[in-house]
């Protein structure tokens, strides 16, 4: 699959810290912070590598990332409302309880995230690959979904409606005790033995011979 991956400049600044907070960040890396309660609104990061920072503790309000890379970062139970998420990268993030809900995410990978209870509804994403991820007890709800790959994820009780996965392969991931409705299964690309297992959540009855 096609993804564009982040634009970072070879010449970038470390930043010891998010001040000022009210400017953009532009080619900066920030490496071991916690945001400690930090409240941000109105910027844009671009082009920016944030190494083992905590952002749990942190407010924030209309952030746009561009061209982002997150390494060993967690970002667990923060809320993203109408944001953009654009040419970014996780790798080895801890997104537990995330929402994202109302945005544009195109070209993202998460690779080898932790994104159980994670909540995705109402958004468009465009180029997303989750790749060995934990993704149980997810929502996805009313997502557009185009170009997306899930590649040996877990994605056991999680709960998909009102999204079509027409086309979509889910045979490398687990699914036991997925919910699903019967709009957004169609079209899914699944092997033999979660084919038995969605029938079963379909009410299809399989006689053996």
């Amino acid at each position: 699959m096609k993804i564009i991956e982040p634009k970072i400049s070879s010449d970038l600044e470390i930043k010891d810290s998010f001040e000022p907070i009210e400017e953009n960040f532009y080619n900066c890396i920030f490496n071991e912070q916690k945001l400690s309660n930090l409240t941000m609104s109105g910027i844009e990061f671009n082009e920016c590598i944030f190494k083992n920072v905590d952002f749990t503790n942190a407010l924030l309000d209309n952030i746009d990332f561009v061209d982002c890379i997150f390494e060993n970062c967690d970002l667990s139970n923060l809320e993203f409302t109408k944001k953009l998420f654009l040419r970014c990268k996780f790798i080895n993030c801890r997104l537990v309880g995330i929402i994202i809900s109302e945005e544009l995410l195109q070209n993202i990978i998460f690779d080898n995230c932790n994104l159980n209870y994670s909540n995705f509804p109402n958004n468009k994403l465009k180029n997303i690959l989750f790749k060995d991820c934990l993704l149980e007890k997810s929502r996805f709800l009313e997502n557009n979904m185009d170009n997306v790959h899930f590649s040996q994820c877990d994605l056991n009780s999680s709960e998909i409606f009102k999204t079509s996965l027409n086309k979509i392969d889910l045979s490398t991931s687990k699914i036991e005790g997925i919910a699903i409705d019967t709009y957004s299964i169609k079209g899914v690309v699944v092997n033999s033995y979660q084919a038995l297992l969605l029938s079963r959540i379909l009410g299809i009855v399989i006689k053996e011979e």
